[in-house]
């Protein structure tokens, strides 16, 4: 295959991206630059590609375990933080089959502990539209939902009782007019909740007042 330099770029004060073929392909450090003698116009023999490809392999690796250290990640979400530092397509598979070997990535793991974490804070919906956000796959988010709501049937009825009563404020609900209600069942859809589980939730808190 052909390598050539189409352009090189800097992109902090100590690094450069090198184009290869038109198409951006790595960032090295503005002294591994001089060090290869890479300039635009050049072309890369094989051997000096791989050379660089095995010191970008061995950095992007330490990046992802550095990055786990401080939090959990998603596949995708790891992903897309290594192609922020710009390490080539090889590198970053190449950091992924290590972390792989080690178990260290699970985005099932990753949707239950979330949902574990949040399910009394975010309505159903709410984790569901961050989960999908982070790449985690429908079928996985699919099973960590029905896994938690399976066993916590009431968890988001309670979440809903508890916002009324933060909007009531100590008022009786009987005691509501129809445009007040209106507009708490409102401010409570808006947080991801269905209007059939606020009604039910508001009506068990005016049963318990009567």
């Amino acid at each position: 295959m052909e390598y050539l330099i189409t352009s090189l770029k800097q992109v902090t004060s100590k690094r450069e991206l090198v184009y290869i073929n038109y198409e951006p392909a790595f960032a090295l450090y503005s002294t591994e630059i001089r060090k290869f003698q890479l300039k635009e116009g050049q072309e890369l023999d094989e051997g000096r590609y791989e050379e660089i490809e095995a010191i970008l392999k061995k950095r992007a690796t330490v990046r992802a375990m550095n990055l786990l250290k401080d939090k959990d990640y998603a596949r995708k979400e790891l992903i897309q933080k290594l192609e922020k530092f710009y390490y080539s397509k090889k590198a970053i598979e190449a950091a992924l089959s290590y972390i792989d070997s080690y178990h260290y990535l699970d985005d099932a793991r990753y949707a239950n502990n979330y949902l574990a974490a949040k399910a009394e804070s975010k309505s159903r919906r709410q984790i569901e539209q961050f989960l999908k956000l982070k790449g985690i796959d429908d079928s996985i988010i699919d099973e960590a939902m029905e896994s938690y709501y399976g066993q916590n049937e009431d968890a988001e009825l309670s979440q809903v009782k508890n916002l009324l009563d933060k909007k009531l404020k100590g008022m009786n609900p009987n005691d509501l007019d129809y445009n007040s209600c209106q507009k708490i069942f409102a401010s409570i859809y808006r947080k991801g909740f269905e209007i059939s589980l606020i009604r039910k939730a508001f009506e068990e808190l005016c049963n318990l007042d009567n």
